[in-house]
């Protein structure tokens, strides 16, 4: 691997997840790696203090103590539940023999990951994979496809409740101005210009509603991603956290803003096809609540 074309260094890698156990039995998962570019066994100052002295670390040999070196740098990998042990004392102990879990590799300046990607997939072969950084391991894709999926369609049912609860709000509020708009209509306003204002205040309405349900969603994501680690915790030795960058606030509120927008097409169209004259001289009003009318209404209603 190291010598196939655009590999600039090749680090080989053992992995294990393990328990750190304290004194009093209570246990902790951590990430154990084995690296040749470390010489001596190194921990997070958290995981230090949390364990305390006489604790040990399980292993394929049994319990073995836990005596490692703190480290500053190493409480911002995986929560601090880490342990970095020598390659040769990792193969050792997690019963590796000569074996590597993983080969991380950085590409040379000017290669491309894609193409190195299919070299590299070619030199280690069909039974071996070959991830870029931005693929979760192989265990873990089992967890993201079975919830991604039920994720988006929980997304999709939010979103058309929202449309439902704009589309009826629009319809309420111009419904409550018809006289006003009417008037306006009388003065000189155009339809393109009714429909341009009442569209606006749909606009604001959905962009409040996306930055609050993007608050909302990562209140509701906590506890979702505590019960996501527990699994992959135990299986790959690394935490899930929420994590909400300016981009999803404006994903939000583009979004929201795009969904009001569509939902209110509907009741601002009829808005602006309203009889003018018939609103002003409140005949229409009595139209509507003529017998027949509202019978329909009703029948209409209730089927």
């Amino acid at each position: 691997m190291a010598s196939t074309p655009g590999v600039k260094t090749s680090l080989p890698v053992v992995q294990a997840v393990t328990y750190a156990v304290r004194p009093n039995g209570d246990r902790t998962i951590v990430l154990a790696i084995g690296s040749p570019l470390t010489q001596e066994t190194t921990t997070s100052n958290s995981l230090a203090r949390h364990l305390g002295t006489g604790a040990a670390l399980r292993t394929e040999l049994g319990r073995v103590p836990f005596r490692a070196k703190p480290v500053a740098g190493l409480d911002s990998l995986n929560g601090g539940r880490v342990v970095l042990l020598p390659l040769g004392e990792a193969q050792r102990l997690f019963a590796r023999g000569h074996r590597v879990d993983v080969i991380y590799i950085i590409p040379a300046s000017g290669t491309s990951v894609a193409t190195l990607k299919a070299r590299l997939a070619r030199t280690v072969g069909p039974w071996n994979g070959v991830l870029d950084s931005t693929e979760p391991p192989p265990v873990a894709q089992v967890a993201s496809d079975i919830f991604i999926p039920l994720f988006g369609l929980l997304s999709l049912f939010a979103l058309g409740i929202g449309a439902v609860l704009v589309y009826n709000t629009l319809s309420l509020s111009l419904e409550e101005r018809r006289r006003e708009l009417a008037i306006v209509a009388a003065v000189g306003g155009t339809p393109r210009a009714l429909a341009a204002g009442a569209l606006a205040e749909a606009a604001l309405l959905g962009v409040a509603g996306g930055i609050a349900g993007t608050f909302g969603g990562m209140l509701l994501a906590r506890p979702l991603a505590h019960s996501l680690s527990d699994f992959t915790e135990k299986v790959i030795g690394a935490r899930i956290t929420v994590h909400a960058g300016p981009a999803a606030f404006v994903i939000g509120a583009v979004l929201g803003a795009v969904i009001a927008v569509a939902a209110s097409w509907v009741p601002v169209r009829r808005a602006t096809r309203m009889d003018v004259a018939a609103e002003l001289g409140n005949r229409e009003l009595r139209s509507e609540s003529a017998p027949k009318l509202a019978l329909t209404r009703g029948l209409v209603f209730s089927s």
